[in-house]
C-alpha cells in the first residue's frame, strides 16, 4: 500500500490513465450503442483508467524493480518482442481469422474508421485493466507469478463468459474459451517479460492485422 500511495505513483497513474481514457474516449462515443451502458461506461473510463496506471505501476511484474513502461530494455529485447508480436499476428490471420468469421458476423472491423476508432480499447485499456492491474494486484496479494498469470487468464475468460450469453452455441463457447485462454496466456507471460510494452505492442499488431481489409 506504501507503493500504491507514493506521490510519485499517483502522478504517474493521474497521467498516464487520462492519457488512456482520452485515447479511449472517442471508441465509446461513436462505437457503442448508445443509452445507459454508454453513459455507465463513460462515467467509470476515467477513474478505472487512473487506478489501473496506479495499481500497475505501484507493484511491477518485477516486483517494484523497474517501472511497467520498462525503458531498460534493450534493442535485442524490443527485436525478440516484435518478431513474437507479429508471428501472433500472423498466426490469427491465417488460421483463426477464417474460422471464426464463419461463425461470427460481426468478426471483423466494418470499416477503417472503426478499426482505427478501436485500437486505443484493445490495444491499451484491455491490457491495462485485464493483464497489469490484474497481474499486479494477484501477484501482491499471492506472492506468486504463476497465480498473477492464472488470474490474468481468468479475468478474460470472465469477461467472455458475459458476453456468451447472446450466443449460447457450444462448440463455439468452447472454441472462443480456448482461444481466449490462450490469448490471455501469452499477454501475462508477455507482461512478466517485457512489462507493459508486452500486451501493447501484441494488442497493437492483432488489430493491425485487419488493415489488409480496406487497401
Amino acid at each position: 500500500m506504501r507503493e500504491l500511495m507514493k506521490p510519485g505513483t499517483v502522478l504517474t497513474g493521474l497521467a498516464g490513465g487520462l492519457a488512456v481514457a482520452c485515447l479511449c474516449m472517442p471508441y465509446l462515443l461513436c462505437l457503442t450503442p448508445p443509452g445507459a451502458l454508454r453513459l455507465l461506461r463513460l462515467a467509470f473510463l476515467v477513474p478505472v483508467s487512473v487506478l489501473a496506471f496506479q495499481v500497475s505501476s505501484a507493484w511491477t511484474p518485477h516486483a517494484g524493480k523497474g517501472p511497467m513502461l520498462r525503458p531498460d530494455l534493450r534493442t535485442a529485447d524490443w527485436v525478440r518482442l516484435l518478431v513474437l508480436s507479429l508471428t501472433l499476428a500472423a498466426a490469427a490471420h491465417l488460421w483463426i481469422d477464417p474460422i471464426l468469421a464463419q461463425v461470427l458476423p460481426d468478426y471483423f472491423p466494418a470499416s477503417l474508421r472503426d478499426l482505427l476508432l478501436s485500437l486505443p480499447w484493445m490495444a491499451l485499456f484491455q491490457p491495462l485493466l485485464f493483464v497489469g492491474a490484474t497481474y499486479a494486484f494477484a501477484a501482491r496479494l499471492t506472492r506468486r507469478q504463476g497465480v498473477a498469470v492464472a488470474a490474468v487468464m481468468l479475468a478474460y475468460q470472465g469477461v467472455l463468459l458475459l458476453q456468451l450469453h447472446a450466443r449460447p452455441h457450444t462448440r463455439l463457447a468452447v472454441l472462443l474459451m480456448l482461444l481466449t485462454g490462450v490469448h490471455a496466456l501469452v499477454l501475462a507471460l508477455s507482461y512478466r517479460a517485457w512489462g507493459f510494452n508486452g500486451p501493447v505492442l501484441i494488442g497493437i499488431c492483432s488489430q493491425l492485422r485487419h488493415l489488409w481489409r480496406f487497401f
